[in-house]
């Protein structure tokens, strides 16, 4: 059993390099931190911290964050649907290409990926070339606001 859960921890990491949201977030850390340094600069003719910073934010912090989310999230059994994970990417670029960071916060991606994922399963589409396990939604069991989705 520790050996397919050693081999699961590989794959997800493995799946981590395979998603573009990794490699965009990098390259969004590096631009804020030289627009934060240039206009650290302009304002106050210094700069308080080297555009490296936010880089060093992102790497430990981020990484620790989303592994305590991930134990939380697997020992209390919650199961995401891969068309909430599509959204949240997806409003992750279309976000931060806002130019406003704060937009890029949790708060904002999940919860309209939330409220997309209902409408998306609610009107029975699916995304090309990506296979859904979402079972069959009971009704019952979704917030009443699924229930204006629905037909």
């Amino acid at each position: 059993m520790a050996q397919d859960w050693g081999f699961e921890i590989l794959r997800g990491l493995g799946r981590l390099f395979f998603n573009p949201i990794t490699y965009y977030l990098f390259f969004l850390a590096a631009l804020l931190g030289v627009s934060r340094v240039k206009r650290e600069r302009k304002n106050f003719h210094v700069r308080v911290e080297n555009a490296y910073y936010e880089l060093r934010q992102l790497l430990p912090l981020g990484l620790g964050l989303g592994l305590v989310m991930s134990i939380l999230t697997i020992g209390m059994g919650l199961v995401i649907p891969v068309e909430t994970i599509l959204f949240v990417g997806i409003l992750t670029i279309f976000w931060s290409l806002t130019t406003r960071v704060r937009m890029i916060s949790p708060i904002y991606t999940v919860g309209f990926a939330f409220f997309a994922t209902l409408f998306f399963l609610s009107q029975e589409q699916s995304f090309p070339y990506i296979k859904s396990y979402t079972p069959e939604w009971d009704l019952a069991i979704l917030p009443s606001t699924f229930k204006l989705f629905s037909r």
